[in-house]
């Protein structure tokens, strides 16, 4: 077999150019095309990428907040016992929840950032390349036009 021929014997890269000009329609500029293809492959490819960083960057800073909070927890356990029975102190205790439960909403609206950035970034990637698509789709249709 030679370098164009296919299991049909037809050399489909001397075919899809001129294909629909019988019909009517104009040519078609493959490479333009393929060119087209290639950068919505690159794009999604640094979305993918984009989005791998991000869910590390989350794991890592639910990591960090998951060690903190054991830390945290320990210290307060210390400070509610005495000689390893828990303290009646309606106030410490208190304020331990009130601290514990301030650190979680904190905890939880920087993730809920790092989660948003991180997502604005992808949509950037994408809305862009889409954009870009958008007018390379129109050239190539103009070019074939003339």
């Amino acid at each position: 077999m030679t370098k164009t021929d296919t299991a049909f014997g037809i050399d489909f890269s001397k075919f899809l150019p001129n294909f629909g000009t019988s019909f009517g329609f104009p040519s078609l500029n493959a490479d333009a095309i393929l060119d087209l293809q290639k950068k919505n492959l690159e794009a999604f490819d640094k979305a993918g990428k984009l989005t791998a960083t991000g869910f590390e960057e989350l794991l890592k800073r639910q990591g960090e907040m998951l060690k903190l909070s054991v830390k945290e927890f320990e210290s307060a356990v210390k400070a509610t016992t005495k000689k390893g029975l828990p303290e009646f102190n309606p106030e410490k205790q208190t304020e331990a929840v009130q601290a514990s439960f301030d650190g979680a909403v904190a905890n939880s609206r920087e993730l809920m950032e790092l989660a948003a950035t991180s997502g604005q970034k992808i949509f950037d990637v994408i809305s862009k390349r889409a954009n870009e698509a958008v007018a390379e789709a129109q050239t190539v249709v103009t070019a074939a036009k003339a």
